[in-house]
């Protein structure tokens, strides 16, 4: 008897939908004053790209690594993630940026605006009578 054959569903994935960079947390402190320790720690990520770019967050003790491609930045947290560096368990997590609606700022509606900052004479209804 022979099994009928079946076609395989594929699943289209673009890399395009997921974030390019990661948040490094839990990174040393002294990460921040020493350039051979900085040149340590960005040649862990170089070694999946090259051209990876690094911002330094001393106050809130966190590196943004911004790669060029999604691809990269979720090999480089597959490998790295919760791994030992100088003493410390660094976590990676993916940067995302949020814009709920529309990405600039609105004003507030008019009933609320009485709220912030009440003109000569308050709105109708809103009143003492």
């Amino acid at each position: 008897m022979q099994r009928p054959v079946t076609e395989e569903a594929t699943v289209e994935v673009k890399f395009t939908d997921l974030p390019n960079a990661l948040i490094a947390c839990k990174v040393p402190e002294d990460l921040f004053k020493e350039d051979t320790l900085k040149g340590s720690f960005e040649a862990l990520f170089r070694s999946f790209e090259p051209e990876v770019q690094f911002q330094y967050f001393k106050s809130f003790r966190r590196v943004r690594i911004s790669f060029s491609d999604a691809l990269a930045a979720a090999e480089a947290r597959l490998r790295l993630h919760k791994t030992d560096f100088k003493g410390k368990e660094m976590r990676l997590y993916f940067a995302q940026s949020v814009h709920i609606g529309s990405p600039r700022l609105e004003p507030p509606k008019p009933d609320k605006q009485f709220l912030i900052s009440p003109p000569a004479s308050p709105p109708g209804g809103l009143g003492a009578v």
